[in-house]
Order: structure tokens, then C-alpha cells, then sequence
């Protein structure tokens, strides 16, 4: 007895740890949930994914746990794939590895994450290789590989930098000139007729003093090889015979429909005059064949056009919420009665059952019975809630429609007749169109560049009301919520749509005629119901730009495109033309210390060749340059500069075989300031007119200096005045020296000799 006792409560204490344990795992199943539901709220969806798996760890089985845990854990791999691809753009490298390996390590199923990663190995790799990286190297083959128009690309000219161009000759002369000045060889076609022109330039490089000539002369040059240049008169007959085509093809890497090629070919035809353009579907690719000048805008407005298309990730939160409330109050009186006659011979109870009024009672001995159904009283109130919550998230292109259906398809039965023979009745024909019942939204966003967006919204929210009869056939009867409008929010900004939309109240009262109306008592003789229905639908939407079009300044500038009939690729003031190549090795850039001079006396040193010149053999020696007995002179000598206005200096040359001189001088910015530099007309005493070229660099206190016979004229020689400044005081007192550096002499068969330096001394009291 005693031990059947004691195994009866060791197996009701078993039984009881057991209920507490499951008690307790089931309170600490909830917490948990409760946890994670909080940190889901305030986004912290990694809290909320580890919450969520240990709630689902306590209780496996239930299923509402379950997709909870799998909604945390998907938006939070989206936060870190969002932040990975930020910090990938921003080129935080090792950020972006750190946030998508996490994103790995949350779902080792997010191809894209790892194909992500993949990208950043490789570009860390390829720094700590020194190697380009692999994510802008076809950027840099695109900006390497950029059609260049520009004849600075196509010819090495001798002189560099801004000049000074004074002459008045025949137009051919005037070219040879300009040509021989750079160091070119000309021809020119054979329908080109020179005249008479003049011409003053200051500060132009040889490049822009030939466009200028070129263009006073109704003529275009062109290069020919590096060192020559072709001149013809302007039409379209030569344009045609000597403009050469470059044939170019430009890949898109962000329009990919061929709608979006076959715009932009459609744009280049329109803007250029462009004729030869085919594109490539399967590469991606436009094909020209035209100038060099509009294969460079072309490629220009392509570069403008193809970019990459925003997109934009919209939380969408739709609510309905259905209140309805009853009340039944009162006492229902019966409605009516029941008499019943039973009769009989010989004492026999047989029953008849007859309907008589009450005044025409059966005078027998037969009986009659009267029933009085019971009175009902109500005292009920009900009330219901019932709310429809969906959060959608949809992730739609700039100017592409986006639409998600969460719900089923209802069939809908719609009648039509068969065609029949004449005279006869056609067969009908049942057809069943299938609506969408649920949650439906379409969006059509457009994303502007403030980082606001624009959007066409149509939200729609259809649900099963019951069925109807509609001859003969049993039809659903479908609600209907929906908005559909256009509106612009910020990035980020919530929008509400909506709010109450049906408020239905309904009263009836039935009971006893007359007492039915009595104040208070009329719950004694009658019963009130009272039913209120309303509808409440709230939409919430929020726009999230995921990626904005890379607009840089070089899109926003505007091209210098020459003409309307010839199209030409012009540099702006600002920047230099698309293409341009960078400054020569050995040109000092703008804002650059100047190269030091040569001591007084020293020839200058020698400039390295342009970039992409042939190297000398290594057995070559330099040309020798013969020395002369020619000199020049500063006059007067020393030179006193007055307190206010200007005094001249004049550069005397003595010598043999004068065709051409140049001159390099140096001076002391500060202390000297010259205002004019003129021709002394020396090499034009007999009436020829000569190339009077100067370029002066105030910054490192150089004038360079050249002057030349026009070809075919005679040298000179003797003594006469070759240049004439005229000098001012500096922002400073103080003596100083003008130096001429370098003296070189060239004779008709442009032969150098180099004569010898001078200096003089100018005196700021």
C-alpha cells in the first residue's frame, strides 16, 4: 500500500515538473518574441533575427514564430547588402568586404552578395599588386582610348605657348610664315589663291594664330603627317575630298534595351547630321564612321546620356480595419396565436383541427384549446474587429512600371451567345475572367536629382463581401479600396492615403403597435436593434533612392561644336577641348615655377623631345651651330627709368646675312615693367614686310623674340635698330639688368649661328 502510494506521487510530481518546465519554456518562447518584435520596430532586424531564433529554438513547431524569424533575417541581409554597396561605391573597400561577408553569414544563399564580394577581393587584390583595379579599368580604357580631334594630338610643333603675330602679306606668305614658325612644312591645294591680308594676333599659340588665319582667309587646314599641314579653300567639295573618317564603336554599359539604342542613335542623327550609324544589340555597342570632330561629340553626348538609371526601394504599409457593433435591447411580445378544436362520439378523444373565428364557437360537446407562443426578452451586445495589415517592399527602375499582387484570383462568370444559322437562337457560352482579390499596387517612380521622387501610384485593395444570385448564376460580390493619384515626396518622406471611407448606422424596432413608442416602457413591449458598420483603409508609403545617375561636371559643361554646317570640336574656355592631351613633358604648367635660365653668357640648355618623338640613334651627334661676328647692343646703355610714364630701350644689331633673328632676354619682373615690345625695322628697311613674333612670360621674366624676311627676300646686313621696347618703373626702386640670354642669326637657307649675349643695366633712382 504504502509503496503503490508513493510511486502514485513521485509519478504526479514527474507530471507536474513537466507542465513547469513546458510553462517556462513556453514564458521564455514569448519573451523572446516579444524582443525581437521590439528591435523589428525600431530596425534593428539583427537583434531581431537572433531574438526571433531563440524563440523559434524554445518552440519549434510554431509556425507564426517561424516566418517572423525568416522576415527579420531577410531584412536584415538587405541592411548589410545596402550598406556593403554603399561603401563599395564610396570605394570603402574594406567595409564593403566586412558587409557582405556578413550577408554570407546570414543567408549563404545571396548569389549577388557573393558576387559582391568577389568584385572587392579582386580590387584589394589588384591594389596590394599595384595593378589597375578591375572595377574602373574600363573606364580608364574608355577615357584612354577617347577619339582626339584636336591637331595638338596629330603635329609637334617647335614653339609652345603664346606669341605675338604682326604682318601684312599675301595670305600664302602668311602661312609659310606661320608654318616655318612652327616648324612645319606646307602645301597647299591647288584651287587655293592667296591675298592680300593683314594680321595681328597677341598671345595666341600657332595652333589658334593658324585657325585665325584659316578663318580670315575663308580656308581650313588640316594635318598631314607631323611636321606638314595641308591649306585648301573652305567648301563642302573639300571638306568631302580631305576630311577623313574615323570609325569608332562606343559600348553602353547602362542602356541596354534597344529601344535606348536605337534613341540615341536617333539623338546623334538629329543633333550631328550623322549618317553612318548602326547599332549592336547583342554588344551593346554604336557604330559610327564620320569625322574625328563628331566622333568626339558623339561619343560626348553618349557618355551624357548613358548613365546609370536610379532605382528606388518603396515601403508600402496598407491597413483595413472593419468595426462593427450590435445591440439587441427589449422584451419581443408574441405576435399571434393558435386555436385548435378537438371533438369526439361515445366519449372518443378524436382530434379535428379547424380554423373558425372565436364567435362562431362549435356548440358540441367537443373542446377547443388556444396556444400562445412565449414572449423572448434580449439584453445582447456584440462587436467585432478585424484588421488586414500588408507591408510590401518593391524595388522599381527610374520610369518603369513596378507591380506586386498579394492575394488569390477569383473567377467571375461573364454570358455571350454563339453564332447560329439564320432564324435560329445562338448558344450561350459561359466565360470566366479571373480578378485579382488582395492587395494590388503599381508604381511608376521617377527619381529627380534634388533626391526627391515622383511617383504614379495606383494601390488597390479587393476582398470577398459574399455571394449573389444573378440569374440563375452565384456570383461573388468583391469590395473595392482604391487611390490612385501622382505625388512627390522627399527621400525618405512618409506618405498617407487614405482614412475612413464607409461609416454605415442602422436602427429598427419591432414589437407592439402603439406601445412600441412609449419611452422606457416601449422595452417591455417591443425589442431595438442597433448595428454600426465602418470601414477604415490606411495606405503609408515611403520612397528609398537605392542608386542616383553619376552626373559629374564634365556632363553639366557645354561643348564649343563649331558651326551648323561644319561641325568642329572646340575647346571652352575654361577646360580644354574632350581629348586634349596633357601638357608637353618640359612645358611648365600654369601657376608651375619657372625652368631656370642658362648663366649669362651659356647657350640654353637643350629641350628634351615631345612625348612620342623617335629617340636619336646613340651614335648621333648634334648638329653643330657656327658662331658669328655679329652682335647686338642695348642703347641707351645704362638706362635710367623717370619717377612716372615710360622710357625705350632699343636692341642695335651688327652683323652679316640678317633673314631672321631671335632673341631670348631676361629680366627682373619687380623692378622693370615692360609695356611694349616693336618691331625696330631693321630686316624691313627696304619694304619688306616681316613675321614680327614675341611672347613675354611676366612670371619668370622672359620675353622670347623672332623676327623674319618673308621666304624668297633677300638678307640684310649692317647696323639698324632690331626691336624697341618701351619700359616702366616696377612695383619697386632699385637698380636692375636686362639680359639678352640668347642671340641666334638665320640666314635665307635657315641656317643658325649663334651671336654674341648683352646685358644692360637700368637705373630706378
Amino acid at each position: 500500500m504504502n509503496a503503490h502510494y508513493r510511486f502514485e506521487t513521485n509519478k504526479t510530481l514527474l507530471a507536474l515538473i513537466a507542465v513547469l518546465a513546458i510553462n517556462v519554456a513556453g514564458c521564455a518562447s514569448r519573451q523572446a518574441y516579444t524582443r525581437g518584435n521590439r528591435a523589428e520596430i525600431t530596425r534593428d532586424f539583427d537583434t531581431a533575427m537572433i531574438e526571433y531564433k531563440a524563440a523559434l529554438d524554445r518552440d519549434p513547431r510554431n509556425y507564426e514564430i517561424r516566418l517572423k524569424y525568416e522576415q527579420a533575417r531577410f531584412n536584415s541581409a538587405f541592411q548589410h547588402f545596402e550598406a556593403g554597396r554603399r561603401a563599395f561605391d564610396k570605394q570603402d573597400y574594406q567595409t564593403a568586404k566586412m558587409e557582405f561577408t556578413r550577408v554570407l553569414e546570414i543567408d549563404p544563399t545571396h548569389t549577388l552578395a557573393e558576387q559582391q564580394l568577389a568584385k572587392v577581393n579582386e580590387v584589394l587584390t589588384s591594389r596590394s599588386r599595384k595593378e589597375p583595379e578591375p572595377e574602373v579599368q574600363f573606364e580608364q580604357l574608355k577615357e584612354e582610348t577617347r577619339t582626339n580631334p584636336t591637331p595638338q594630338s596629330q603635329l609637334e610643333p617647335k614653339t609652345r605657348g603664346p606669341i605675338d603675330v604682326h604682318m601684312t602679306q599675301d595670305s600664302k606668305i602668311a602661312f609659310e610664315t606661320l608654318a616655318e614658325l612652327a616648324g612645319f612644312n606646307v602645301i597647299f591645294d591647288p584651287d587655293f589663291r592667296g591675298a592680300r591680308i593683314q594680321i595681328d594676333l597677341n598671345k595666341v599659340d600657332i595652333f589658334e594664330a593658324l585657325d585665325i588665319l584659316a578663318l580670315q582667309t575663308r580656308s581650313f587646314w588640316k594635318p598631314v603627317n607631323r611636321t606638314t599641314i595641308l591649306v585648301s579653300p573652305d567648301n563642302q567639295t573639300k571638306r568631302r575630298d580631305y576630311d577623313e573618317l574615323v570609325l569608332k564603336t562606343i559600348y553602353m554599359t547602362n542602356s541596354v534595351t534597344s529601344t535606348e539604342l536605337t534613341e540615341a542613335i536617333t539623338t546623334l542623327r538629329t543633333l550631328l547630321n550623322m549618317r553612318y550609324l548602326m547599332s549592336s544589340t547583342s554588344m551593346n555597342a554604336i557604330i559610327v564612321r564620320d569625322t574625328a570632330d563628331r566622333v568626339a561629340i558623339a561619343e560626348k553626348i553618349i557618355e551624357d546620356l548613358d548613365k546609370a538609371k536610379p532605382e528606388v526601394l518603396v515601403e508600402a504599409t496598407i491597413m483595413e480595419v472593419d468595426r462593427s457593433t450590435l445591440r439587441q435591447l427589449g422584451i419581443l411580445p408574441p405576435q399571434g396565436t393558435a386555436v385548435t378544436t378537438t371533438g369526439g362520439t361515445g366519449g372518443t378523444g378524436t382530434s379535428t383541427g379547424t380554423s373558425f373565428p372565436l364567435n362562431r364557437l362549435p356548440r358540441s360537446s367537443a373542446s377547443f384549446s388556444l396556444t400562445i407562443p412565449p414572449t423572448t426578452a434580449q439584453f445582447l451586445a456584440t462587436s467585432t474587429n478585424t484588421r488586414l495589415l500588408q507591408n510590401p517592399r518593391i524595388r522599381a527602375t527610374d520610369g518603369k512600371l513596378a507591380s506586386i499582387r498579394i492575394g488569390s484570383q477569383v473567377p467571375i462568370a461573364s454570358g455571350s451567345f454563339q453564332p447560329a444559322f439564320v432564324g435560329a437562337t445562338g448558344t450561350p457560352v459561359v466565360n470566366f475572367q479571373f480578378v485579382d482579390v488582395g492587395v494590388n499596387l503599381d508604381i511608376t517612380p521617377r527619381v529627380l536629382l534634388n533626391h526627391e521622387v515622383s511617383m504614379t501610384v495606383m494601390v488597390q485593395v479587393r476582398a470577398v463581401a459574399g455571394d449573389r444570385n444573378v440569374g440563375g448564376v452565384t456570383q461573388p460580390v468583391l469590395t473595392n479600396r482604391q487611390v490612385q493619384h501622382e505625388i512627390r515626396l522627399a527621400e525618405g518622406e512618409t506618405n498617407i492615403l487614405g482614412g475612413i471611407i464607409t461609416d454605415t448606422e442602422a436602427t429598427s424596432l419591432n414589437g407592439l403597435p402603439g406601445l412600441k413608442n412609449i419611452p422606457i416602457l416601449r422595452y417591455f413591449f417591443s425589442q431595438e436593434q442597433k448595428s454600426r458598420d465602418s470601414t477604415e483603409i490606411i495606405i503609408m508609403l515611403t520612397p528609398h533612392i537605392l542608386r542616383m545617375p553619376n552626373i559629374s561636371a564634365g556632363n553639366l559643361r557645354g561643348l564649343y561644336t563649331g558651326s551648323e554646317t561644319i561641325p568642329r570640336l572646340r575647346a571652352s574656355p575654361e577646360v580644354p577641348a574632350i581629348g586634349a592631351p596633357s601638357p608637353t613633358p618640359g612645358t611648365p604648367a600654369p601657376g608651375a615655377p619657372p625652368a631656370p635660365q642658362p648663366p649669362a653668357g651659356q647657350p640654353p640648355a637643350p629641350t628634351p623631345p615631345p612625348a612620342g618623338a623617335p629617340a636619336a640613334p646613340p651614335n648621333a651627334q648634334p648638329q653643330a651651330q657656327r658662331q658669328t661676328n655679329s652682335t647686338v647692343m642695348f642703347a641707351p646703355s645704362p638706362l635710367t627709368l623717370p619717377a612716372t610714364g615710360t622710357e625705350t630701350l632699343i636692341i642695335i644689331g651688327n652683323g652679316m646675312d640678317f633673314f631672321g633673328v631671335d632673341l631670348t632676354l631676361s629680366f627682373e619682373p619687380g623692378a622693370v615693367n615692360i609695356r611694349e615690345i616693336r618691331d625696330g625695322g631693321f630686316l624691313s628697311r627696304d619694304g619688306q614686310i616681316v613675321a614680327f613674333v614675341q611672347r613675354m612670360e611676366t612670371e619668370s621674366g622672359t620675353v622670347r623674340i623672332s623676327v623674319e624676311r618673308p621666304p624668297g627676300a633677300a638678307a640684310v646686313s649692317g647696323t639698324g635698330n632690331l626691336v624697341t621696347l618701351v619700359l616702366a618703373r616696377g612695383m619697386r626702386a632699385g637698380d636692375s639688368t636686362i639680359r639678352i640670354t640668347d642671340f641666334r642669326i638665320r640666314d635665307p637657307q635657315q641656317n643658325v649661328a649663334i651671336g654674341q649675349p648683352a646685358e644692360v643695366r637700368v637705373l630706378a633712382p
